[in-house]
């Protein structure tokens, strides 16, 4: 019996520094390509000014802050913890009160962004003149700085729950975070309702792409180029989100049995650990999303990056030129 248990303990132990590893890389990975990724969408977007005039391209905007945020409050100080055993939230009180605050604020901010990109490609698309007046970037601006208010507002009582005891960030109401925020946060605010909605507007706007196809309906370029880049990012969203979905209904499913095994245990924490880095695929995919779904888009960095590159050529030409005098007159010489 007690080779058994020294086997299953270092079988155990083992799992979890290969999870660790494994969702260590794969952090970062997310969180290099992210930060990227958005940093050159918010350049691009600033740069061709669409949102100024198009609701849509606003939203898309404004999720590439959002999502930076999220990557730097949530992915960031996941993987210090996880990684390099630096937790913040155990030495500061003040970071432990506000960390799920922030990845909260920025991440349902995201989200609603989403939402919001995925109702205005339908209206955009719809048939009805009416239904198409309904986007513009009045609204859109409205709509994201009530919204943003809202996630504020949901946030302010988690700073009051969390605290900072016995060098441990921990909720001082195990009702609130057991049943509050295990449940209606993170199955049903982070995953559950965004992937319902932008599923169901998803496949709206789908079908009114093919109504337009199929009727040769004229729709602008630009109205074309953010349907097709806002419905890949609703797959990229069901892609990343789809599984944690899944083990958040298993882990809720599962929580009352009690005769769960050590490994058992062990390989729902690995799946834990490995999913909770994995979700944030999400806020770091709308860059290469945006690539592979629009040709236009693609034109559009291939022309942003020609300019910077001949700005930098312009900067260095007149120096190549006087180093060029300089040889000829010491020639000469």
């Amino acid at each position: 019996m007690s080779s058994n248990d020294t086997t299953s303990s270092s079988a155990i132990i083992e799992l979890n520094q290969i999870s660790i590893y494994l969702s260590t890389i794969l952090g970062f990975v997310i969180l290099y390509a992210g930060l990227f990724g958005n940093s050159f969408n918010i350049f691009l977007f600033f740069t061709l000014g669409n949102y100024k005039r198009n609701a849509c391209s606003f939203y898309m905007l404004s999720k590439s802050f959002f999502d930076l945020g999220i990557l730097a409050f949530g992915l960031w100080t996941a993987l210090l913890r996880q990684g390099f055993h630096l937790d913040f939230t155990t030495q500061n009180s003040i970071w432990c009160k506000i960390r799920y605050p922030l990845i909260d604020l920025t991440g349902f901010s995201s989200l609603t962004c989403l939402c919001l990109e995925s109702l205005d490609v339908f209206l955009s698309s719809s048939r009805s003149a009416t239904m198409r007046m309904k986007s513009n970037v009045k609204v859109a601006r409205v709509l994201v700085g009530g919204f943003f208010i809202v996630w504020i507002g949901h946030g302010i009582p988690y700073m009051f729950i969390q605290d900072l005891v016995q060098r441990a960030c921990v909720g001082t109401s195990s009702i609130y975070t057991q049943y509050y925020r295990g449940y209606f946060v993170n199955l049903g605010l982070y995953v559950f309702i965004p992937v319902v909605f932008i599923s169901i507007f998803g496949f709206l706007t789908y079908r009114n792409l093919r109504n337009i196809t199929s009727n040769r309906n004229p729709v602008c370029a630009l109205t074309r180029q953010m349907i097709h880049m806002t419905l890949s990012q609703i797959g990229a969203v069901l892609l990343f989100n789809g599984p944690l979905a899944i083990f958040l209904a298993y882990s809720v499913g599962t929580a009352n049995v009690k005769q769960k095994s050590i490994f058992r245990q062990a390989r729902e924490q690995v799946a834990q650990s490995f999913f909770g880095v994995y979700t944030y695929g999400t806020y770091s995919s709308s860059f290469y999303c945006y690539y592979a779904a629009s040709k236009r888009f693609r034109h559009e960095v291939s022309d942003f990056l020609k300019i910077r590159r001949r700005r930098r050529t312009n900067q260095l030409m007149p120096r190549t030129d006087s180093m060029m005098l300089q040889q000829q007159q010491t020639s000469r010489v």
